[in-house]
C-alpha cells in the first residue's frame, strides 16, 4: 500500500527447507485511519460527518477500495466505510425534470457483479464498470465512470437523474435538475470524496438502456517468439508497428458505430535462457460493439483484419456474440480482482488525432506510444471510447464531467516497472516516477490541450486542475467553498486540494501524515 507509505510490509519468507524463521515486521498503525465508522444508516453517516467537522478531524470515505490515488485513506483519519450501503429498486415509471420513463433506484455501494442479476431480472441494461468489484455509484460515477457500452450510452455520470446525499454541514438532502442543482451538477463528474457522502437507497434514477446484445472480436499478435524447440517469426519490428498504425486507424470508425476498443501493448527483452535474441512485442486488441447483430458485426470487423493482412500481420481473430450486456460481462467464477502496489500515468487522446491516419497529429501520437514501449520498456493499455455531449443526453450533458472526456477517443494508461514497495527507499521511488513522467510527457506533447481521466491517473499529474476538470474547475471550486467551507471533504487531486499538505511523507505523494492547511 504505497499510498500510505507501506505501513505494514509483509516479511520475506525463508528459502524452502531452511531452518530460519520468517522475520517479524512491525506495522505502523498510525499511518492507517485511526477509527472506522461501518455505516449502515444515513444517521450514522451524518454523525460521522458532524463529529469530524466539529473536532477538526480528517475525514475519509471508503466504498470498495478501488482507488489508485489514495483518495479514500489517510493517516489518523476518521474513515466512513459505506461498503454495505446497498439497495436496488426497479421503477417502471418516473418523471424527474424533463425525463419520463423507466429507471432504477440504486445504492451507493452496489458493485458491478451485483448489478447484472438485477438487469436480467428486470430485463434492463444499466451501465456498469468493467471490473467486477468496482462500486458503480460512488467514486466511479463521481469521476465520470466509463464502461464497455460508454460510446453508445455515455458515462455513468450521464445516467443519474437525482441524488440523495449527506453534505459537509451534516444535512441529508435531495439534489436533481431543479433542487440543489449546484450539487447535482458538481457531483456528477466533479470528483470523488469532495462534496458529500451519498447514502444507501439514494434516488439515482438510471435511465433504462436498450440494444442489449453485444459483440466482440479479439486478435493477438507478436513479433518473434522462441521456445526451447521452435523458432518462428510472425513479423518484423517495423511490420508490427505498421500493424499498430493500421489498427488504431480504425478507432474513429469503431466509435462512430458506438463501439469501443480495448487494447494492451508490451515488450519483452531478449532472453538467452530461451535462446531468444530479439525483443518481442505483443499486442492484444478487442473491438466491442453493442446493439449490432452477429452478421453485421462480423462484416464490420473484417476490414480491420484485412488491413492488418495488407501490412503483413496475419492474425487469428476470435469472435463472440452475446445476447445481453450482463451475459457478456458476467464472470461465472464470481468477483475478484488482482492487486498491486505500483504507479501509472494516463492520457486522453482526442478523437481529432485519429481522424486522418496520415496526419502529423496521428503519426506523432503513435510515435509517442511506440517510444513509451520501445524505449521506456513500459506496458501500454488503452480503452477507446467516445462519450460525446450528444451521447450524454439529458441530463448528462449539463454536468461537471471533464470536457476533455467528451472530445477523447482513447483513454491510455501506462504502468511503471519500478517497485513502490517497502524494499525501496523514497529516493528510489522518486527517481522511478521521474523516469515514468519523462516518457508520459511525450503523450502530453502529442495531445496538447487534452487531459487525463481522474479515476485512473497519476497522483502527481501536472496541472491536475486543468487535466482532470478542464474548464469546469473554477465553477467547482466556487461550489466547494460555498458548500464545504470547513474543508471536511478533502481528497488528493480533488477540487481545492492544493490548499492542503500532508506532512511527513519524505517527498512522496502519500497520505500517511498529518493533513494541514497551507
Amino acid at each position: 500500500m504505497w499510498t500510505l507509505g507501506n505501513p505494514c510490509p509483509i516479511p520475506a519468507l525463508p528459502a524452502p527447507g531452511s531452518n530460519t524463521t520468517a522475520p517479524l515486521s512491525s506495522c505502523h498503525i498510525e499511518k492507517f485511519p485511526a477509527y472506522v465508522v461501518n455505516a449502515s444508516t444515513v444517521k450514522q453517516v451524518q454523525l460521522a460527518v458532524n463529529f469530524a467537522r466539529n473536532n477538526n478531524i480528517r475525514l475519509t470515505i471508503k466504498n470498495t477500495g478501488h482507488d489508485w490515488l489514495g483518495r479514500n485513506t489517510g493517516g489518523g483519519a476518521l474513515q466512513v466505510y459505506i461498503h454495505h450501503l446497498k439497495g436496488f429498486e426497479y421503477l417502471p415509471s418516473v418523471q424527474i425534470g424533463k425525463y419520463q420513463g423507466k429507471a432504477a433506484r440504486v445504492g451507493v455501494a452496489l458493485e458491478q457483479y451485483e448489478l447484472f442479476p438485477y438487469m436480467e431480472e428486470n430485463n434492463i441494461t444499466l451501465l456498469a464498470p468493467g471490473s467486477s468489484t468496482v462500486g458503480a455509484y460512488g467514486g466511479f460515477m463521481q469521476g465520470g465512470g466509463f464502461s464497455y457500452i460508454t460510446s453508445r450510452f455515455g458515462l455513468m455520470a450521464d445516467q443519474v437523474l437525482s441524488l440523495e446525499v449527506v453534505t459537509a454541514d451534516g444535512r441529508f438532502i435531495h439534489a436533481d435538475p431543479q433542487e440543489n442543482e449546484d450539487l447535482f451538477w458538481a457531483i456528477r463528474g466533479g470528483g470523488p470524496s469532495e462534496l458529500n457522502i451519498r447514502s444507501a437507497l439514494n434516488a439515482d434514477f438510471n435511465r433504462q438502456l436498450r440494444d442489449r446484445n453485444i459483440g466482440r472480436r479479439e486478435s493477438t499478435r507478436t513479433t518473434t517468439w522462441v521456445d526451447s524447440t521452435t523458432s518462428y517469426a510472425e513479423a518484423t519490428d517495423e511490420t508490427f508497428w505498421n500493424g499498430i498504425n493500421a489498427y488504431f486507424a480504425h478507432l474513429v470508425r469503431i466509435n462512430d458505430v458506438k463501439g469501443i476498443g480495448w487494447n494492451s501493448l508490451s515488450t519483452q527483452p531478449p532472453d538467452p535462457v530461451f535462446n531468444r535474441t530479439d525483443r518481442v512485442y505483443s499486442f492484444t486488441g478487442q473491438v466491442i460493439i453493442p446493439g449490432m447483430s452477429s452478421e453485421v458485426f462480423d462484416d464490420f470487423t473484417k476490414p480491420i483484419i484485412r488491413d492488418l493482412h495488407n501490412v503483413g500481420i496475419h492474425v487469428n481473430a476470435t469472435a463472440g456474440w452475446w445476447e445481453s450486456y450482463p451475459k457478456y460481462s458476467f464472470r461465472p467464477n464470481g468477483p475478484g480482482e488482482s492487486v498491486g502496489n505500483g504507479r501509472f500515468v494516463s492520457r486522453l487522446f482526442p478523437r481529432s488525432v485519429f481522424e486522418d491516419p496520415s496526419s502529423p497529429e496521428f503519426l506523432k501520437a503513435i510515435s509517442a506510444i511506440r517510444t513509451w514501449v520501445q524505449e521506456g520498456f513500459y506496458n501500454f493499455h488503452s480503452v477507446d471510447y467516445h462519450p460525446s455531449y450528444e451521447t450524454a443526453g439529458y441530463p448528462g450533458t449539463d454536468s461537471a464531467v471533464n470536457p476533455h472526456l467528451r472530445t477523447a477517443i482513447m483513454h491510455a494508461t501506462g504502468f511503471d516497472t519500478g517497485s513502490y514497495g517497502p524494499e525501496r527507499t523514497p529516493q528510489q521511488m522518486i527517481a522511478s516516477h521521474a523516469r515514468l513522467n519523462y516518457y508520459a510527457e511525450l503523450w502530453r506533447n502529442a495531445t496538447p490541450g487534452s487531459g487525463a481521466y481522474m479515476n485512473e491517473a497519476d497522483t502527481e499529474e501536472p496541472n491536475f486542475q486543468e487535466s482532470f476538470y478542464g474548464a469546469n474547475y473554477e465553477k467547482l471550486l466556487g461550489i466547494k467553498r460555498a458548500r464545504d467551507p470547513w474543508g471536511v471533504f478533502y481528497a488528493v487531486t480533488g477540487v481545492g486540494s492544493d490548499q492542503w499538505k500532508v506532512e511527513g511523507t519524505n517527498g512522496l505523494p502519500t497520505q500517511e501524515g498529518r493533513l494541514c492547511r497551507l
